[in-house]
């Protein structure tokens, strides 16, 4: 017996939400409300002198990519925890 798995309609209407819920979080960090980042994209970092990390993406974007100040510090532990193992 074949089984197909319907995709269920968005309730609240934030399809970011809803993907966040269920992406695997060692993977994907939500740097905004409208952003979302993969960790295998991310090529490397600079850190500002305002404190705010710029990431250097495998792909070209419009805009550069840049985590505020207040989330600084738990994105960095997203970022390097797998790579001091």
């Amino acid at each position: 017996m074949n089984v197909i798995h319907r995709i269920h309609p968005l309730h609240d209407s934030h399809p970011l939400k809803y993907l966040v819920e269920r992406l695997d979080t060692r993977q994907y960090y939500q740097i905004t409300r409208w952003e979302l980042l993969r960790r295998s994209i991310v090529k490397g970092y600079e850190v500002n002198g305002d404190k705010n990390f710029r990431l250097e993406l495998d792909f070209p974007l419009e805009q550069q990519l840049v985590i505020n100040k207040d989330k600084i510090d738990d994105f960095a532990i997203w970022l390097l925890r797998d790579q001091e193992k």
